[in-house]
């Protein structure tokens, strides 16, 4: 790259995420195999914005382990700051936070409880009828579930705390919805059996 470029300039650089084959929805785009045989570091386009792309193995070590590279320099337009987005030494706070709740023995636990949420999704779908979107009705409350069942959140809040986290991580939502979203999502479990009001 010439020390002429242009390092705002998007023009030409493939976007990311990348778009996939229609015909191969579970293939990686075709630019990301190309990033993995080229040397150093990618440019690409995100979301209006060029960014450098780490996309090998080795150097994908070598950027985690790097302290001056920064997760917080992502732009979060005016959003509130969320976990895999912060540094040490509030990262290493929050996560040792929670990793009481990772253990073998709280997982084994949880399993019953997570195995009849994954069940009771498809039986949802099936009483909706057609059609039925994987993506959107499968996916997503899954996790968000699971998270819900971690923080204690109440059976009758599960609803609301999914719509909360939909909102939260649409990255194509304005900054004040997402903000309105993570703060009601974690607003939600503030004791055994209710909810905190406004």
């Amino acid at each position: 790259m010439s020390l002429g470029t242009d390092m705002n300039d998007t023009a030409g650089l493939p976007s990311f995420p990348g778009v996939r084959d229609a015909r191969c929805p579970l293939d990686p785009p075709q630019e990301y195999a190309q990033w993995r045989d080229k040397d150093g570091l990618q440019r690409a386009d995100w979301h209006g914005a060029p960014v450098w792309m780490v996309s090998r193995f080795e150097d994908i070590r070598a950027v985690l382990s790097d302290e001056r590279i920064s997760a917080a320099t992502v732009d979060t337009e005016g959003r509130p700051p969320i976990f895999p987005k912060m540094d040490d030494p509030e990262h290493a706070r929050l996560r040792r936070m929670l990793t009481k709740d990772f253990t073998v023995r709280n997982v084994q636990a949880m399993r019953p409880q997570i195995e009849e949420m994954v069940d009771d999704i498809p039986d949802k779908m099936i009483s909706k009828g057609q059609p039925a979107d994987l993506v959107t009705d499968y996916a997503p409350p899954i996790p968000s579930l699971v998270i819900s069942l971690l923080l204690g959140v109440p059976h009758t809040d599960h609803e609301i705390f999914q719509e909360h986290s939909n909102t939260l991580l649409n990255q194509k939502g304005r900054c004040g919805g997402a903000a309105r979203g993570q703060h009601g999502a974690l607003r939600l479990p503030a004791g055994a059996g209710g909810t905190q009001g406004a």
